[in-house]
């Protein structure tokens, strides 16, 4: 539902907006549940890294988002699993 539903709201939204828009909607709920382990999670390092390595990941999906179709999109999300798969077997550090 992520793809298809950022693929809605980058009809109005920039890709790197979207990303902003996520994290402070989703920030404050995820907070109320983790409340107990929050403080232990949370130090500059986590914090800095979580910041600017999730949020880039997620910038490039909506960006790839914004450049393909919906049917392209339900093609390659549901691939994904399948292709790490092989890869990890390709490697060869397959269990």
């Amino acid at each position: 539902m992520t793809v298809a539903l950022s693929k809605l709201a980058l009809g109005w939204l920039d890709p790197s907006w979207l990303a902003a828009l996520r994290f402070l909607l989703a920030a404050p709920l995820l907070a109320i549940f983790a409340r107990r382990h929050l403080r232990a999670a949370s130090t500059p390092l986590i914090d800095v890294t979580g910041i600017i390595c999730f949020r880039a990941v997620v910038m490039l999906q909506n960006a790839g988002i914004a450049h393909t179709s919906v049917s392209h999109t339900a093609l390659i999300v549901p691939a994904e699993p399948v292709v790490v798969a092989v890869l990890i077997a390709a490697i060869g550090h397959h269990r």
